[in-house]
């Protein structure tokens, strides 16, 4: 990254951190005033009005160290006289003194602010990694974030505060307003830094670097007691810093206090003390299997690594944020290993650390354990990471899901140096990629990945295993796609149990032959041992029961009736039958819940209005539909005879004709007596009129009863009466 740096004189730079106070100067003098604004517990700046370009600080008496420690926090007013000074840890109810003083020192006036209190809520701080405001607040509260008066965040809460913002770098000034009902709060809120870090310096580097993640932040070096600055500059538009120095310079920094202010205003948002590092390297942990030895040293310095005999096994060099990691091979456990570090314009000067090859074993990792077994000198906890691969074959056979990878983490498990440890995990899969970290304290070292080595066999998919429940010669089971002299078993049970079948394959596909397994559905555990692997897992192939018997035609009565549901009525029935209808063009008419009694009845809109047959099929519990069973139902009655249909003549001395008329081809008529005795019968074969002659109805006068069957509907449920006359005279 190229940064542009910005050095400036020191004293100009921070004037308002080393100006000479002139403390016998009159508060009131040059009739300057300063007003300040509203300040309540949790806001982190005051803001207010002075002098263009004056200085404000919190007075704070309580610190002993000199005179000039009674001023907490300073900050520089604007060109138009606007200030903004942070603060923080003041309490509800303090009174504050607040002094103002040009840029020659001289005071100018001295202010007491009251510290309100803090009304439904609390918010906790904001940092520049966070990008959410969070807190407390009361049923209800809309919160709104604004910067430079603009609204960049809102939404309402009734509890805990978590409103996203958007990314903000520290040094940031905003406002928080707060609505619950008519009640109004405004806080004060300031971006705190977390991103400020500096780049280990020794008596070697040739610069101080770091960065802050504020755009122009002002970088500050003074000393420790009298406050005088020794160095400044200003950050490039990404908050990085890089100050030029010789060896003289870097003595004068060490042990200064290092400042990171915010631009706008000169407020100081980082504080603590320089010092200068040795110019021996650091060593990460690291053991026989590391292929690498790891550490921070001097920015850009050279680094030897020396085996126990003092012989170079590995060269490389620092980067410019002091970090090395350099290529070596056959480290061997317990030899000491020196670290060597120099400057390539000095490599006289040197500079070196040494540590211990640490010894650590890790038993072959298969796929048949749910534990990792080994040993290590170093480290405390121990933390293991596995990489799954879904594309491998395990997964392949279990799954059809797209290949993808997945991270799993276990631990921390707690380990003795020295001691055999067994980090429980489970079983792994086939070809995972498992990388143990072994930690003490705040040092750790990962070792190099393990492959999870194949022992065992591979589970067989589901797809692979077909299950036939025949009714009436025995089951079986195919399986497909396996090697030969594969060994395939079959259980009852998911573990334990015996052996039910077992088969040793001839080819990719074979096939079981079971005496019975029963009339219903079942589960059936299927495990595969291929030649020199352990047996896999059983797996459970689901099969299904056995065809229902089919329904016998006098189980089935169906009444088709007229101008309401037809009723059919199916008995001698098994508990849990479920029944289902069809009509003949295959479409479902009717299913029934399963049954708790012998006979159950279905009701279907329309059977037909004429005769016809249905398809009845039985589904016993746990078994499979039955066949379709045809079941002839006969047609809907037909509309009784009117009596203005019927003509009867009742003849003296020759036969007595009966006329029926307006009827429909192949009507059928039949004709009876009072007391239900069939007399006659005639089918309308052509036209519309029916006669039937009688030998003698009678002499006397009476009454026929008349019903009418037309083509393929049942006989009219009502009879027709008609009166007829005595013969003539």
């Amino acid at each position: 990254m190229k940064m542009v740096l910005k050095l400036v004189a020191s004293i100009l730079c921070v004037m308002m951190l080393s100006f000479h106070i002139q403390e016998r100067v009159s508060a009131t003098e040059g009739g300057t005033k300063t007003t300040v604004d509203r300040y309540q517990y949790g806001d982190n700046y005051l803001t207010g009005k002075t002098t263009p370009n004056a200085i404000v600080a919190f007075a704070d008496w309580g610190v002993p160290n000199n005179w000039k420690s009674k001023y907490m926090h300073y900050a520089k007013a604007d060109s138009n006289g606007n200030f903004k000074l942070f603060s923080l840890n003041f309490s509800s109810g303090q009174t504050l003194e607040l002094d103002t003083y040009d840029q020659n020192g001289t005071k100018l006036s001295s202010n007491k602010v009251y510290v309100f209190k803090e009304s439904f809520t609390s918010l906790d701080p904001i940092y520049d990694t966070s990008q959410e405001l969070t807190g407390k607040t009361v049923k209800n509260t809309k919160v709104e974030v604004m910067k430079d008066g603009k609204v960049i965040a809102s939404g309402t809460f009734n509890d805990a505060i978590h409103l996203k913002l958007p990314a903000l770098t520290a040094g940031t000034f905003l406002t928080v307003k707060m609505t619950t009902g008519s009640n109004i709060d405004v806080y004060k809120k300031i971006v705190n830094p977390k991103k400020i870090s500096l780049i280990p310096t020794t008596k070697w580097s040739k610069s101080v670097k770091g960065q802050t993640g504020i755009p122009y932040a002002k970088i500050v070096f003074k000393n420790q007691k009298s406050s005088e600055v020794l160095q400044s500059m200003t950050a490039d538009g990404d908050g990085n810093f890089e100050l030029s120095v010789d060896k003289n310079k870097i003595q004068t920094l060490d042990q200064s206090k290092f400042q990171v202010m915010e631009p706008s205003y000169d407020n100081a948002l980082h504080e603590t003390t320089f010092r200068i590092r040795s110019t021996a390297p650091t060593i990460d942990p690291f053991t026989q299997l590391s292929t690498s030895v790891s550490g921070t040293a001097t920015p850009e310095s050279r680094i030897h690594i020396l085996d126990g005999e003092g012989k170079i096994i590995g060269e490389g060099q620092a980067d410019s944020n002091g970090v090395y990691d350099v290529p070596v091979s056959k480290l061997i456990g317990g030899d000491l290993i020196t670290v060597k570090s120099f400057m390539a314009d000095n490599p006289s000067e040197t500079d070196q650390s040494q540590e211990d090859v640490q010894k650590v074993f890790v038993e072959e990792i298969d796929d048949s354990s749910d534990t990792i077994n080994g040993m290590s000198t170093f480290g405390n906890q121990a933390v293991v990471e596995v990489q799954s691969d879904s594309a491998n074959n395990t997964i392949k056979a279990m799954s059809k899901l797209s290949a993808s990878t997945t991270k799993k983490k276990f631990g921390p498990f707690n380990i003795t140096p020295g001691k055999d440890f067994k980090l429980k995990t489970g079983k792994l899969q086939q070809g995972s990629k498992v990388t143990i970290t072994l930690q003490s304290g705040k040092r750790k070292v990962a070792l190099p990945a393990f492959t999870v080595k194949k022992v065992v066999t591979s589970p067989l998919a589901a797809s692979q295993v077909k299950v036939a429940n025949n009714k009436g010669k025995n089951d079986t089971v195919t399986i497909k796609g396996i090697k030969k002299q594969s060994v395939i078993k079959v259980f009852k049970q998911s573990s334990g149990g015996k052996v039910i079948a077992q088969q040793t394959a001839s080819s990719s596909n074979m096939t079981i032959s079971l005496k019975q397994l029963g009339q219903t559905s079942g589960t059936l555990y299927i495990s595969m041992k291929e030649s020199g692997l352990k047996e896999g897992n059983r797996v459970p192939i689901r099969y299904q029961g056995e065809k229902s018997d089919a329904l016998k035609t006098n189980q089935v009565n169906i009444n088709n009736l007229k101008n309401k549901n037809d009723v059919i009525t199916v008995s001698k029935m098994k508990k849990k039958d479920v029944i289902k209808v069809y009509s003949t063009s295959g479409k479902l008419l009717a299913t029934s819940k399963p049954s708790n009694s012998s006979s159950i009845k279905l009701y279907v809109k329309q059977v037909g209005t004429k005769s016809g047959k249905v398809y009845v099929t039985r589904s016993s519990d746990k078994m499979l539909e039955s066949g379709k069973q045809a079941i002839s139902f006969k047609g809907e009655p037909s509309a009784a005879l009117k009596s203005n249909q019927i003509n009867i003549v009742n003849n003296k001395k020759k036969k007595d004709v009966i006329t029926v008329s307006k009827l429909t081809k192949q009507d059928v008529i039949k004709i009876y007596q009072p007391s239900g005795k069939l007399i006659g019968k005639s089918t309308a074969s052509k036209g519309k009129v029916v006669k039937v002659t009688f030998k003698q109805l009678g002499a006397k006068g009476g009454k026929l009863y008349f019903t009418v069957t037309g083509k393929g509907m049942s006989e009219s449920s009502s009879k027709t009466v008609k009166v007829f006359k005595a013969e003539r005279k």
